[in-house]
């Protein structure tokens, strides 16, 4: 890369890096097409359901909206990625399971809200993802674009624009700018603490990385 600035440089050449090029198509393309819509009764209240798949990928993600969220009123979200062994079954090596649950609780209380479940991104240690999900920011992952991404254009879709997100990373989300969407407020997830010495990497088991 230095020998390349230097060149384009003495040419007069602009240079356009993947992760600008990564960033733009993010921003340009659809990167996900909403399906089926339903409401299902829930102990979080009756929630409006609707599926949206990833084109790349073909995954299915899935929004749960509770009441009206267009408007520029801030809308209460919460963008979750799939933890199965946390999410459904109860693992004690992470806190995903507490965060998604304590996220639909708050949700259920403010009765006007998203939570988008982003599935197809297990393949890490297990739960760790407001962790991860820091460091990836910092360096600038792939991945971290794929997932803010496709969050992004499912809350687009909804209609949503300005939010009070719910998160305990420090990342800055900027990108989200790219998306027209607006971070008025982060609201904290309070979960038990989980002790770091049950937070061994397992995710071999599923053929994660």
């Amino acid at each position: 890369r230095p020998d390349l600035e230097v060149f384009a440089a003495k040419h007069g050449i602009n240079i356009v890096a993947v992760d600008q090029i990564i960033a733009y198509r993010r921003r340009t393309e659809r990167l996900v097409v909403r399906g089926a819509t339903t409401r299902i009764p829930t102990e979080y209240g009756e929630l409006t359901v609707h599926g949206y798949e990833d084109v790349i990928t073909h995954a299915t993600h899935v929004a749960l909206v509770w009441g009206d969220v267009s408007g520029d009123e801030p809308v209460l979200v919460r963008v979750h990625s799939e933890c199965l062994t946390g999410d459904v079954f109860g693992s004690e090596r992470c806190d995903c399971r507490g965060q998604l649950h304590k996220a639909m609780t708050i949700l259920a209380a403010e009765g006007r809200g998203v939570l988008v479940y982003l599935r197809g991104f297990e393949s890490h240690e297990f739960g760790r993802h407001e962790v991860t999900e820091t460091i990836r920011e910092e360096g600038g992952d792939d991945r971290v674009w794929r997932e803010h991404g496709l969050g992004a254009q499912i809350l687009q879709d909804l209609g949503v624009r300005r939010m009070r997100l719910m998160s305990n990373t420090s990342a800055s989300f900027a990108a989200l700018g790219g998306f027209g969407l607006e971070i008025v407020e982060r609201v904290p997830l309070i979960t038990p603490v989980v002790d770091d010495d049950r937070t061994d990497d397992i995710s071999g088991l599923l053929g994660g990385a």
